[in-house]
C-alpha cells in the first residue's frame, strides 16, 4: 500500500530481491573460482618441489655413484703402472708409451708425475713418507680432461709408491657439483613445500606464525602433525588419562555405619566426586558413572555384610550397576571389592 501510495509498483521490491540474489550468485561464482585457482596453484607448487628434489636426489646419486667407480679404477689403474714400473730401473720409452696408454684409456686423469724412491723418500721409525714438492719427476705427463666450469670441476691428487718407484695422479671430480645440486635441490623443495603448506592452512583458516615455522623447520613429517593435530592431541590426551588412572590410588570406602538409603548417597557423592546435581537415585547414579564421573581403577567397600544386611535392596542395585558398568566400557574398568 505504501509504495502504491508513492506511486510504485509492488513489483519493484521483487526485481530488486532478484538483483541483490544473482549478486549473490555471482560474487559466490568469483570466490568459487578463487578458491579453484587457489587449489590448482597450491598443487602445481607441490608438483614442482617434489620434482626439483626427485632430480636433484637423482643427479646426486648418479654423480656420486660415477666418483665411487671412479675410486675404485684409480686404484687399479695404479696398480697397473706399479706392475709396469717393477724390476726397471729406468724410464725407456716403450715403458713410458705403456703408461700413456693406460692414461690415455680414461677420461678423467689429467695429470701423472712418477718419481724415484730413493730421492723423496723420508724413512721414520714407523711410517715413510714420500715429499714430492719443488723435485723434478722421473716422468711427467699432463693432459687436458673434459671438465667445463659450469660443473665445477675439482682435481684432486692421489699416490702411492713402494721402495723403487712412487706414483703420483691427479682426477677430476664433479663431487662439489652433486653437493651444490642437492643442496639447491633441497633449498628449493624446503621453500616450495613450505609456501603450499602454508597455502592449505590459509585455506582452512588455520594460519599462524607457529605453523608457518613448524613447517619450515620439519617439512613433511611438520604437516603430518597439522593434518593429523586432532587425532594426536586425542591419543595424547587418552594416554595421559590413562595413565592418570594407573597412577590412581584406590577408593576406599566404609558403609558399615551407613544406616538408609540417603547416607549411601551421600557417601558415594562425597567419595566419588559426584555432581551436586546428584538426585540420589540408581538412575541419576548410573548416569553419572557412565557420562559424567569416571569411576577409579579400585573401588573397595568396607563392611559390605552390614550394609547388605541393613540395605538389601540398595547394595543389590549398586552392584549390579557396577557390573554394567564394566562390560559396557571394558576400557574404564572398576575393580569393586566388597569386604
Amino acid at each position: 500500500m505504501e509504495l502504491n501510495a508513492e506511486g510504485k509498483l509492488e513489483k519493484v521490491p521483487i526485481k530488486l530481491d532478484y538483483k541483490f540474489y544473482g549478486l549473490e550468485k555471482e560474487m559466490y561464482s568469483i570466490n568459487s573460482h578463487l578458491f579453484n585457482n587457489q587449489k590448482l596453484c597450491a598443487k602445481g607448487i607441490l608438483y614442482i618441489a617434489f620434482t626439483v628434489l626427485i632430480l636433484s636426489l637423482l643427479i646426486f646419486t648418479f654423480v656420486w655413484i660415477n666418483e665411487e667407480q671412479k675410486s675404485q679404477e684409480l686404484s687399479i689403474i695404479s696398480t697397473q703402472i706399479a706392475d709396469e714400473l717393477t724390476n726397471k730401473e729406468l724410464m725407456t720409452p716403450e715403458l713410458i708409451k705403456n703408461i700413456k696408454s693406460i692414461i690415455v684409456s680414461t677420461d678423467y686423469i689429467s695429470e701423472i708425475s712418477i718419481f724415484s724412491s730413493m730421492k723423496i723418500k723420508n724413512e721414520g721409525i714407523n711410517l715413510n713418507s714420500y715429499n714430492t714438492e719443488n723435485m723434478e719427476p722421473e716422468f711427467h705427463y699432463k693432459r687436458i680432461v673434459w671438465s667445463p666450469k659450469w660443473l665445477v670441476p675439482d682435481f684432486f691428487s692421489s699416490g702411492n709408491g713402494d721402495s723403487d718407484w712412487y706414483i703420483e695422479m691427479k682426477h677430476r671430480t664433479f663431487s662439489t657439483f652433486a653437493g651444490f645440486v642437492l643442496l639447491v635441490g633441497l633449498s628449493i623443495y624446503l621453500t616450495l613445500f613450505t609456501i603450499w603448506t602454508t597455502i592449505n592452512t590459509y585455506r582452512d583458516k588455520r594460519l599462524n606464525t607457529g605453523w608457518i615455522i613448524l613447517f619450515a623447520l620439519f617439512n613433511v613429517l611438520g604437516y603430518l602433525v597439522y593434518r593429523y593435530r586432532f587425532v594426536i592431541r586425542n591419543f595424547f590426551t587418552d594416554f595421559l588419562k590413562e595413565f592418570n588412572r594407573s597412577e590412581e590410588k584406590s577408593i576406599t570406602i566404609d558403609v558399615s555405619l551407613i544406616n538408609n538409603s540417603h547416607e549411601l548417597h551421600q557417601v558415594l557423592k562425597e567419595k566419588l566426586s559426584f555432581p551436586d546435581t546428584y538426585s540420589e537415585d540408581w538412575d541419576n547414579f548410573w548416569d553419572i558413572i557412565t557420562c559424567h564421573v569416571e569411576l577409579p581403577k579400585k573401588l573397595q567397600f568396607i563392611g559390605w555384610s552390614e550394609l547388605e544386611r541393613k540395605l538389601p535392596d540398595d547394595s543389590k542395585i549398586m552392584i549390579e550397576y557396577l557390573l554394567e558398568h564394566n562390560q559396557e566400557f571394558p576400557d574404564w574398568h572398576c575393580n569393586f571389592i566388597c569386604n
